[in-house]
């Protein structure tokens, strides 16, 4: 079974981007903004690595270490390669060597909730059956992260990845995005000698590597054909344990991307206008495509 961890919530991890201010520099009589500058003193025995940027064939991956879970998941899907499938799903889960040991979750951490949870893509491996190295890299352990199987993973959630499917057939170019959420929960119990604040973050972990169990799911897909006015749908669904009927209908779970960031501490769709983030981030989508 799952254990639980409560943890004190005092903002989202920051990436592993590198911000010199003024006066970092070698030593303290000197001005420079160069990143070198700066990682020559301070960082003389290198920099702790943890957030890491996985570039895989069908997808990249956000990974974070802290939890063995992806942070986000992004890929592009086109109606060729939606309809291309050189192979049949594998299910071929693997554990990521490119991260460190002490990073990686293993097959052992869901091996031992097999009963509870399963393998759940965040790149689904239904997307990526136009290339081999495609599909092997998204059945990595840092393209997965734990979902309640029949009542989550095979319900509400395979319901929005099969509506993407059949979407990119007539929006022929959509760009997805997918993570975990951890909300925040009432304050539940003392931390020894800190004093109590308004909350804590709740989460489960599962296996001996604490692999973090989220408290649900977001995918956010755009529409690529017009950059400058996109359409846009949101999701973020709770993760609990479905029954067949009003919760398993997406349409409920259409949230705005500035909901998303707000939960998730992300930055989404930077790559768009000012104005065009304005205008598509602020209210969720009013009905599905």
């Amino acid at each position: 079974m799952s254990r639980y961890v409560v943890r004190l919530f005092d903002g989202p991890a920051a990436d592993e981007t590198v911000i010199v201010r003024d006066g970092g520099a070698a030593d303290a009589g000197t001005a420079s903004t160069a990143p070198a500058a700066a990682d020559n003193f301070h960082l003389a025995v290198g920099r702790p690595l943890g957030y890491e940027v996985l570039e895989n064939r069908g997808c990249v991956v956000g990974y974070n270490a802290q939890l063995k879970i992806p942070a986000w998941v992004q890929y592009r899907l086109t109606r060729d390669r939606s309809e291309t499938e050189v192979l049949d799903r594998t299910n071929s889960f693997d554990e990521d060597g490119a991260l460190p040991r002490a990073a990686r979750a293993t097959l052992a951490d869901y091996a031992a909730v097999s009963s509870d949870y399963v393998r759940g893509h965040m790149a689904p491996a239904d997307d990526m059956l136009w290339s081999v190295q495609a599909e092997a890299q998204c059945n990595l352990l840092s393209n997965i992260a734990p979902q309640i199987g029949t009542g989550y993973n095979g319900s509400v959630w395979l319901r929005i990845e099969n509506r993407v499917r059949r979407w990119v057939l007539t929006r022929e170019d959509l760009t997805v995005i997918t993570g975990p959420v951890f909300e925040s929960r009432p304050y539940l119990q003392a931390i020894d000698r800190q004093p109590e604040t308004d909350r804590q973050m709740l989460y489960n972990v599962v296996g001996a590597g604490n692999v973090a169990v989220p408290t649900g799911y977001f995918k956010i897909i755009v529409d690529m054909r017009n950059l400058e006015a996109p359409d846009v749908l949101a999701f973020m669904v709770p993760h609990f344990e479905t029954v067949a009927g009003p919760e398993r209908e997406i349409e409920q779970y259409l949230r705005s991307v500035d909901d998303i960031e707000a939960l998730t501490g992300l930055d989404f769709l930077s790559g768009l206008s000012t104005t065009a983030q304005e205008a598509v981030e602020g209210q969720p989508a009013q009905a599905l495509w």
